[in-house]
């Protein structure tokens, strides 16, 4: 599973898809799958950003065969971080209307963590070390990218709970949350053009190879439980390796030939 799938994940997430967690049998241990799975890559990433740090030091024919695994996971890190964010605001919402303090400390310690990987990432391309300037201009519009797509999703959190703290530009996730409100009564349509839109941008601004497929793929599937009212997946998930992309295909396509419609139009 490629992280561009995580963040389809983070959009049905963050618009209300998800079933409470009072309502998911053994929600702790899908807590606890997420947090394991999520450290464990965190670990790889810190291992091949160290090891690329190392060759870059030594210089080389080594730095050329390395550079590819960074890439990737610096992609990765990026992508994947919208999920993190979005998911401490599903589980602050969750303790928030139950007046319990059980599942935000857990996917909050995961977003620290993703931060951690992303300071050390932006250290990296702040230093360029074995980048051309090509490949960290690309690099830097998937950053931006990313940063504004977990602002708008963390936008509907904003009435139900504190969430500029787990945001990049805290005036632009007020901002997207006041154009949701104005437009209301689109949110259905809105919301499926915006996942349309999130695939084609991704697709566009992240061209690499998933670094860690299996990870990611558990990662969803310990949130698989929680979406399982809105796509129905959980249970064919552990049977069917691919059937989880296949899913969000199913239900993201339909947009996405609204968007290629509106793009011709525009032409």
């Amino acid at each position: 599973m490629h992280a561009r799938e995580l963040i389809e994940v983070a959009i049905m997430v963050s618009q209300g898809k998800t079933q409470a967690a009072s309502a998911v049998i053994a929600a702790d241990r899908c807590y606890h799958d997420y947090w394991s799975n999520s450290r464990a890559r965190l670990s790889e990433w810190h291992s091949a950003l160290q090891s690329y740090n190392d060759y870059v030091r030594g210089g080389g024919s080594q730095l050329l065969t390395a550079f590819p695994r960074a890439e990737a996971i610096i992609h990765e890190i990026l992508l994947s971080e919208i999920l993190a964010r979005v998911w401490a605001a599903e589980s602050a919402r969750y303790d928030h209307q139950n007046g319990s303090n059980e599942f935000e400390p857990i996917a909050h310690n995961v977003f620290l963590a993703h931060e951690d990987a992303r300071h050390r990432t932006l250290q990296l391309l702040t230093l360029g070390t074995g980048f051309s300037a090509d490949e960290l201009a690309r690099l830097n519009r998937l950053r931006s990218s990313c940063e504004r797509w977990s602002d708008l999703l963390l936008s509907n959190y904003v009435k139900q709970v504190h969430v500029t703290h787990l945001a990049f530009d805290k005036e632009r996730v007020l901002d997207f949350a006041d154009e949701h409100r104005r437009a209301a009564h689109q949110r259905k349509q809105q919301w499926q053009l915006l996942a349309a839109s999130a695939r084609h941008a991704f697709h566009v601004h992240s061209s690499a190879p998933a670094a860690n497929p299996q990870a990611n793929r558990r990662i969803a599937e310990a949130l698989a439980p929680f979406l399982g009212s809105a796509i129905g997946f959980q249970h064919q998930l552990a049977q069917q390796p691919a059937d989880f992309e296949t899913r969000i295909n199913d239900i993201t396509g339909e947009a996405q030939r609204m968007l290629d419609q509106l793009t011709l139009l525009e032409r």
